[in-house]
């Protein structure tokens, strides 16, 4: 099966035309399709800045103020994961996805097992700067807001800083 994230408006589809539906808010919704046809809608409270929405291993991530989803699209299983004060964005690589949020990273294998967490990497934000490596991830951590962003290199299999 092949699922796909999808723009309603940019569709030919209509929010009645999908065969399930799980409210998480009443406000936002993700729309998915499975094989081409309209399968599963998934509602949020209010869609904030950072909140964002992806596939991955045949689940729908979806990142939700202070929360993280994630659905299980052949079971439809939800599992909900808290971060620390926000939520900012996935990071997805063939191993593993990785949550930065407010304070830090989560990291998950390919099954979504959680791996590791670190949440001492900054104050008010982490975002993503680029894979060096297998083991080394960039980022970009604020210390001292607004403005005092500092760059720290992290091993993506420990979560320990390593520059």
């Amino acid at each position: 099966m092949k699922y796909e994230l999808i723009d309603l408006q940019e569709s030919e589809f209509d929010i009645n035309d999908f065969e399930h539906e799980i409210k998480l808010g009443d406000f936002w919704y993700y729309y998915i399709l499975c094989d081409n046809k309209p399968y599963l809608k998934v509602g949020v409270d209010l869609k904030m800045p950072f909140d964002d929405a992806v596939i991955y291993n045949n689940h729908l991530l979806i990142g939700d103020s202070d929360k993280v989803y994630f659905v299980g699209l052949t079971d439809l299983e939800i599992t909900e994961i808290e971060v620390e004060m926000y939520f900012g964005y996935f990071v997805l690589s063939k191993e593993a996805v990785y949550i930065l949020d407010g304070s830090g990273i989560i990291a998950f294998n390919d099954n979504l097992d959680e791996i590791w967490r670190n949440h001492s990497l900054a104050i008010d934000g982490v975002t993503f700067k680029e894979m060096l490596d297998n083991e080394i991830m960039s980022i970009s951590c604020e210390m001292d807001p607004p403005g005092g962003w500092v760059d720290r290199k992290i091993n993506i299999k420990t979560g320990e800083v390593v520059e």
